[in-house]
């Protein structure tokens, strides 16, 4: 970590401040967690401040901690008057394996100056502190990112996606120096998360309410690749969704990007996606290629229509596509599956095709038949194994 502290060194430029703002001085933030009763500081971070007078230091501290996604919680805080951020971290004396995060500079609201952790990576010409910024970046560094998430994130605005939030820095596979985000979760809606970085591959991230119990799981992708968790649909009330990409080697930092979008949950807008895009062999309702567990190429659903498995993948038989969603038997999924079963219906009664209702061992199965008498779904209730199964086919 002391690579970062010289370059920090190196790219930090002395600011220019007006008459009424000075440097207040820096506030450290120890990061950790409880572990048999004490408290274990892992990592700690610095902020300048520079604004009109002192901050109110417990303000400040929870402004900060709502900006950043960490595993841990700050465990205290220290002030240190009128010292710049290199002077105040020198200053202490930090616990053993304890890691240095990051440095920047905030207002008394907690509000990044310059650009916040951003500013480090040229090309960067800072308008917002989130989101919107990413329009109007330029240069190398951000050409090396975006030229993996770009394409993938005109087809998400194209499709009626909007993003919430947008982070581009100096990322290194640390949980301190981390891409990260809190997003206020919105009620009846869905989220994408994608993520790149600019070398190698790496790992997204998902928690509800950024605790690590309850995560949405992680999501891995290959350098010149992006990664992607496509419509996230929490089942559980809750307020956020803690959003973290790391890059997968240790060596160096480097420049990363994390992309958040959101639109309002619509299953039966879903479904017909799905369904209309069958004769494409699914090639517009794919997220991402990936592998399965035998080494096959297989495909992510972009739509799950609330059920958690969801894999694009070619029919051995005929070669075509089918497009598999699937679940454990639950309250939700049984709901979801008794919905689907209805849109099933309106599209055979819409298109004039047959519905049929039968067994297959014990199996609850229901196929719906096109008026050439072609196999266009079918929907497996499992009682055995407790599985839900929802299949589209490529005709």
């Amino acid at each position: 970590m002391k690579s970062i502290f010289f370059m920090l060194l190196l790219l930090t430029a002395i600011p220019a401040f007006s008459q009424t703002e000075k440097l207040q001085g820096t506030i450290i933030l120890l990061w950790g967690r409880e572990e048999n009763g004490a408290k274990v500081v892992r990592s700690y971070q610095a902020f300048e401040v520079v604004d009109t007078q002192e901050p109110n230091q417990t303000t400040l501290v929870n402004e900060l901690a709502k900006k950043t996604a960490s595993f841990d919680t700050v465990l205290s805080s220290i002030w240190k008057k009128d010292m710049a951020w290199e002077a105040a971290t020198t200053s202490i004396k930090a616990p053993k394996k304890t890691n240095f995060g990051s440095y920047s500079q905030v207002n008394n609201n907690g509000q990044y100056l310059n650009g916040g952790p951003a500013k480090y990576l040229t090309g960067y010409q800072p308008k917002k502190e989130e989101n919107n910024y990413l329009d109007e970046l330029t240069g190398n560094d951000w050409a090396s990112v975006n030229k993996y998430v770009k394409d993938i994130e005109n087809k998400l605005i194209k499709d009626g996606w909007e993003r919430q939030y947008g982070a581009y820095r100096l990322a290194y596979r640390s949980k301190e120096l981390l891409i990260g985000k809190n997003v206020p979760y919105k009620q009846n809606m869905t989220y994408t998360i994608v993520a790149a970085a600019s070398t190698t591959g790496g790992e997204m991230q998902i928690y509800r309410d950024n605790t690590l119990e309850n995560s949405e799981g992680k999501y891995y992708f290959n350098a010149g690749q992006y990664g992607i968790a496509a419509s996230i649909e929490p089942l559980l009330p809750l307020q956020t969704l803690s959003c973290v990409m790391l890059p997968e080697t240790h060596h160096s930092s480097q420049p990363g990007v994390l992309l958040v979008y959101a639109r309002p949950i619509d299953h039966e807008r879903d479904f017909n996606l799905i369904l209309n895009d069958a004769s494409t062999g699914f090639s517009n309702v794919r997220a991402r290629e990936t592998k399965d567990p035998k080494g096959v190429k297989v495909w992510l659903g972009m739509y799950g229509l609330g059920l958690s498995g969801r894999t694009i993948y070619s029919r051995k038989e005929s070669g075509k596509m089918a497009y598999w969603l699937s679940a454990d038997i639950d309250a939700e999924s049984k709901k979801i599956a008794k919905d689907v079963i209805g849109y099933m219906e309106k599209v055979a009664k819409d298109r004039k095709f047959n519905l049929i209702d039968g067994k297959l061992g014990e199996n609850i199965v229901t196929d719906l038949i096109d008026e050439n008498n072609n196999q266009v779904m079918r929907h497996v209730i499992d009682p055995v194994d407790q599985k839900i199964q929802i299949f589209f086919y490529e005709i």
